[in-house]
């Protein structure tokens, strides 16, 4: 019993801060983080043969059981490529509410060409330039950030995951001899994004809609997003689509 009280002092404060750290993280903790807490290699491997560590990959754990939610999936697969790194493409969407929950590998997009081509579990993209600080040079626009931060997950914004979407999506599908950028087919809904540049004169204008009765006569919803909303409202752009795809009984 004196033996129980002993090991119980000693280890209580680090389990604690391990608790807080995981609070933050959705249950997750990495090596790192408990190495700096002070545990050696010897008491990491011993927390998780005794249950209170879960290993996800390499150098990341779940703390105290592995009935993790997707959030927590999500966090694991982001610490695992490290620093940097964002959860993107199909993950993302799923994240941002723009896809029902996907099955098989995780993507995570790392800002580097080198290093690990695969991890267990996970889809690794990679962008040289994916983590570089953005900069203005004279008379540019200013610049669109690719990452942003979701319910304390790093992950693309919403103009950068529809872009990567493609490779998830298929989109570009003709429907009735056209072309649309963003089709959920189950859904039938299409996203147009549409830049003043492209879309912004009489006969672009009137084409549009043209585009649009023609869709809505094939049984499809058309939402339309212009490039400042993405850029400034990812946020509600996101929703809308996840509003439109729940009444459909698709997300």
């Amino acid at each position: 019993m004196r033996l129980y009280v002993s090991m119980g002092r000693k280890s209580a404060p680090i389990d604690f801060e391990i608790a807080r750290i995981a609070r933050v993280q959705h249950g997750i903790v990495t090596a790192r983080q408990l190495a700096e807490m002070g545990l050696q290699t010897s008491a990491i491997s011993k927390r998780a043969r005794t249950g209170r560590l879960h290993r996800l990959h390499q150098g990341v754990y779940a703390v105290g059981h592995e009935g993790l939610v997707e959030e927590a999936r999500w966090r694991a697969a982001v610490l695992a490529c490290g620093p940097g790194a964002a959860l993107s493409h199909g993950a993302a969407a799923v994240h941002w509410e723009l896809l029902r929950p996907l099955d098989g590998l995780i993507d995570v997009t790392v800002p580097t060409h080198g290093g690990r081509k695969r991890r267990r579990g996970l889809r690794i993209h990679r962008c040289a330039t994916f983590g570089a600080p953005l900069r203005l040079h004279g008379t540019q626009k200013r610049p669109v950030p690719l990452v942003t931060v979701r319910d304390r997950i790093p992950v693309t914004t919403v103009p950068r995951t529809l872009k990567d979407l493609p490779s998830t999506l298929a989109p570009y599908l003709p429907i009735g001899g056209m072309t649309v950028d963003f089709l959920w087919r189950d859904a039938c809904l299409v996203v147009e994004t549409d830049s003043y540049a492209t879309h912004g004169g009489t006969v672009a204008f009137e084409d549009d809609r043209e585009r649009d009765m023609r869709l809505r006569r094939l049984g499809f919803a058309v939402h339309h997003f212009s490039e400042r909303q993405l850029e400034l409202e990812p946020a509600a752009v996101a929703a809308d689509v996840a509003a439109a795809l729940r009444l459909t009984g698709v997300a």
